[in-house]
């Protein structure tokens, strides 16, 4: 589940790593992210085809305690695009 801004920042409290557009924020209750799951990614389906899958993030980071409700924080795939494209084109030959 997506969460806004406001809701992410409340969940996690602002003062721990406040929600950005550089991050989206998902999971809550027993679906977030755990230690170890980072660089994982984050799809969500197509809205206008549900077979579709889009990915919005990687993981970044989550609750300290993997029991913990609180949301986890993924990188906002689209807002990196760019230097996801530009580092593929460099290092293509290696």
């Amino acid at each position: 589940q997506l969460l806004s801004a406001a809701e992410c920042n409340s969940l996690r409290g602002a003062h721990k790593h406040p929600l950005t557009d550089a991050n989206v924020c998902a999971g809550y209750r027993d679906h977030h992210t755990c230690r170890g799951d980072s660089g994982g990614d984050l799809g969500c389906r197509g809205s206008s085809n549900p077979n579709q899958w889009i990915l919005v993030g990687v993981d970044s980071f989550g609750p300290k305690i993997c029991e913990s409700n609180a949301p986890s924080m993924f990188v906002n795939v689209v807002k990196q695009l760019a230097w996801i494209e530009a580092t593929m084109r460099a290092h293509a030959n290696n």
